[in-house]
């Protein structure tokens, strides 16, 4: 929830009503916060009392108050939208071009009235970078600078990031113009990669609050199912997705820190060897059954690949189209894929594909809808027996996601598992239980029954509550359900924030021979 202190004061206070808030903006007079939960847009007042809806916003990826009472914001795989301060319907403002490979339109900034900057994400490096544009007419944006984060204006300054270095050049914030040359501020500043988000934030008087972090880095912790932590693994890591083997004794992921990497490691000795690297080498490995051969993301299409473990040979293409797909499990006769698929207007929906037990397409073969229609699905997993009769999902048509059990390869029974919030479904102990992570991080658990083509469950119950972890994947668990897997701050205890009054007299220092 959002929680309000003063720079000069050590006395903190939360936001009644604020639950599961993210990404929060200061209006202009310093009084309200706009802020993003529950897939909306809402405003609250410093001083407390209740938020206020003002729209849908699934999937929010920053906002911004403008002086004439006009909010910007962004969404996932998608463009910029504008909503009045006291609510009402969105208006989409930008659309990312798809002849430049644009996925996104991220992290808008306003810098005067009217104008403002945002971040656009390419699946071409050279086309990520940050834009200028006017709410008059934002089709027509100015290219400011290249870089796979976003910007923010302070004190006749653009502030962007160099890899880890803040740095600071004049702009003009009415003609949307950089001017002189850029100046390295500081260094390091953290960044949040998956989101493209640096975690700076700068006022007009000349303050800078920013975590000083080279790198969001964890590790790999093993938990108990009370929550007893057992200790961790390997070497920390900037992953974001990875996949365990059903017994428990190797996981692969990627690492994307400096170069694109794919590794796998034996969670016993801590040792780890590399499947594949290379600039078209994206995310999201997954297992093959056998575990000779992996299947992830790669190509600036991001499509499915396979390759071998020991890293012999080349990646094979699995899957081609125009849309983001993600593998998510391969059942365990090595008949069927399980994967994710992101269209260009933000549909998430789940597919299957029947594949060859090496990891190639049968022949004719048609992707087959699993969950597909105007609500989003993210997560899935196969029953874990050959030739799986069930699959086990989330997806969001209640207007959060829940979890829910299918019948595969028709989908003639369906029951919802989750009630109040369900994500990241996984099986354990033989496909007698689906586990998940539910509302505030909470380690979920259902029994299940399988009879012909129903099924019966039992009460949901809470196992521990996850610690925060900042990955965009929860955990993984192994086959028996007893050992979960969570990535966790390197860090045992929270980072404070770091401050810098007058930040432009460190301009004058750096300009100085």
């Amino acid at each position: 929830m959002l929680w309000v202190r003063t720079l000069d004061g050590v006395v903190e206070r939360t936001l009644p009503g604020t639950e599961g808030a993210s990404a929060p903006f200061w209006a202009p007079d310093g009084r309200t916060i706009g802020f993003f939960a529950a897939g909306k847009v809402w405003r609250v007042t410093a001083a407390g009392g209740p938020p206020l809806a003002l729209c849908e916003a699934p999937n929010p990826r920053g906002g911004t108050w403008g002086e004439d009472g006009t909010i910007l914001f962004g969404l996932l795989n998608q463009g910029l939208f504008r909503v009045p301060v006291h609510g009402g319907a969105s208006a989409k403002m930008t659309t990312p071009d798809r002849k430049l490979t644009e996925r996104t339109h991220n992290w808008p900034c306003f810098v005067s009235p009217g104008r403002f900057t945002y971040l656009v994400r390419s699946d071409d490096p050279a086309n990520t970078a940050v834009y200028a544009a006017t709410l008059d007419k934002p089709a027509d944006r100015i290219r400011l600078v290249t870089g796979s984060t976003n910007a923010v204006y302070s004190v006749g300054h653009l502030l962007w990031l160099r890899t880890s270095t803040l740095m600071a050049q004049p702009f003009d914030p009415v003609a949307l113009r950089l001017s002189g040359e850029p100046i390295a501020v500081i260094d390091p500043v953290a960044t949040f990669a998956p989101q493209g988000q640096m975690v700076l934030a700068a006022s007009q008087n000349g303050t800078l609050l920013f975590d000083a972090a080279a790198t969001n880095t964890r590790e790999f912790t093993w938990f108990d199912r009370v929550g007893k932590r057992l200790g961790t693994v390997g070497v920390p890591t900037t992953t974001a997705y990875f996949s365990l083997t059903p017994d428990g004794k190797r996981v692969v992921y990627e690492e994307n820190a400096q170069q694109n990497y794919i590794w796998w490691m034996d969670t016993e000795r801590g040792t780890r060897a590399s499947v594949i690297s290379g600039p078209e080498v994206r995310y999201a490995p997954i297992w093959l059954p056998g575990e000779a051969k992996i299947a992830f993301v790669s190509g600036t299409q991001h499509n499915i690949f396979v390759h071998e473990v020991n890293g012999h040979g080349q990646a094979q293409r699995l899957t081609e189209s125009p849309n983001r797909q993600t593998p998510l499990d391969w059942s365990l006769d090595g008949r069927w894929l399980l994967y994710r698929e992101s269209n260009r207007s933000d549909r998430m929906n789940l597919w299957t594909l029947a594949v060859g037990p090496e990891g190639q397409r049968e022949p004719g073969a048609k992707a087959r809808p699993l969950a597909t229609s105007e609500f989003r699905s993210a997560n899935g997993r196969f029953f874990p027996e050959p030739n799986p009769k069930w699959v086990v999902y989330d997806g969001n048509e209640t207007g959060q996601y829940e979890v829910y059990v299918q019948s595969f390869p028709e989908p003639t029974t369906r029951v919802q598992v989750s009630n109040g919030g369900g994500r990241s479904p996984r099986w354990g102990a033989g496909g007698k239980e689906v586990l998940w992570d539910g509302a505030n991080r909470r380690m979920m658990s259902a029994k299940l029954k399988f009879s012909g083509a129903s099924v019966v469950l039992s009460e949901p119950k809470e196992l521990f509550v996850l610690p925060e972890t900042g990955a965009l994947q929860s955990f993984e668990v192994t086959a028996d359900g007893e050992r979960f897997l969570v990535l966790m701050p390197k860090e045992e205890v929270s980072r404070p924030l770091a401050m810098i009054l007058n930040w432009t007299a460190l301009l004058d220092r750096r300009e100085k021979p």
